[in-house]
């Protein structure tokens, strides 16, 4: 059984200004992914679909492509192949969303960092942490076996 997280912490970026544990309107941000667990030496795949908080979008084309450079692997796994990065922008009803799917050909993932993500926040709103979710999260072992969900954790954190 393969076992690890993933953990999301924010970094305020690109136009200066907050406290670190919110994004300030009008600038944009990163969120940051960790993967951790004990047991990640045969993880090569992880999907995830991350849903943005009222105010938040991310750069994409007019078919929902995430802007090249807007998911960055990091080193350790800097190898990994982002292999989606679909935005779906908020309707009056339901909440914007990003779908990420990153695979790592042939070297396993590693604990420590993983992917950043820049987004943008709309003018006149602020946003902390804790507002961003994941849904529909799974991990992949060497053999493309699915890990169950409830092995998988994800905790936005400052």
């Amino acid at each position: 059984m393969i076992i690890c997280g993933i953990t999301l912490h924010t970094l305020v970026g690109c136009g200066g200004g907050g406290s670190g544990s919110t994004a300030p309107a009008g600038n944009s941000f990163q969120k940051k992914a960790y993967l951790t667990g004990t047991s990640v030496q045969n993880v090569k795949g992880i999907e995830l679909t991350m849903i943005l908080p009222a105010g938040v979008t991310v750069p994409a084309d007019s078919s929902g492509q995430v802007t090249s450079g807007i998911i960055t692997m990091l080193a350790p796994n800097n190898s990994g192949t982002i292999q989606v990065g679909n935005y779906t922008p908020a309707t009056a009803t339901i909440a914007g969303s990003v779908k990420i799917v990153i695979a790592n050909g042939t070297t396993p993932f590693s604990v420590g960092d993983f992917f950043v993500i820049t987004c943008t926040v709309d003018p006149g709103v602020v946003v902390s942490a804790n507002q961003f979710s994941f849904m529909n999260m799974q991990i992949y072992d060497d053999l493309g076996n699915n890990v169950p969900s409830a092995n998988v954790t994800a905790t936005p954190a400052i």
